[in-house]
């Protein structure tokens, strides 16, 4: 039996969910932290991941996917930070 195209999808998908409010987060603290110097060979040090990681706790509740970990945020700014 097919499943209906309308369905929701299920809240514990294996990929992280990204809303642009937490996408524009992501850009603001790198920024601040690349001011700062947590930044290395014009990549983030694993320190400035870090806070990133802190700020984003908790959003996977809202948003369901996993929590928003240092390899999930290091992918994310990889993507975005292409467009920045």
């Amino acid at each position: 039996m097919a499943t209906p195209a309308n369905t929701a999808t299920p809240t514990n998908s294996k990929y992280a969910r990204w809303k642009s409010h937490q996408e524009t987060l992501l850009v603001a603290i790198m920024t601040e932290q690349k001011c700062i110097g947590k930044w290395g060979d014009n990549n983030p040090k694993k320190p400035a991941y870090k806070v990133c990681e802190v700020a984003l706790a908790g959003t996977e509740n809202k948003d369901g996917g996993p929590a928003k970990t240092y390899l999930v945020i290091k992918n994310k700014w990889q993507h975005v930070s292409s467009f920045y």
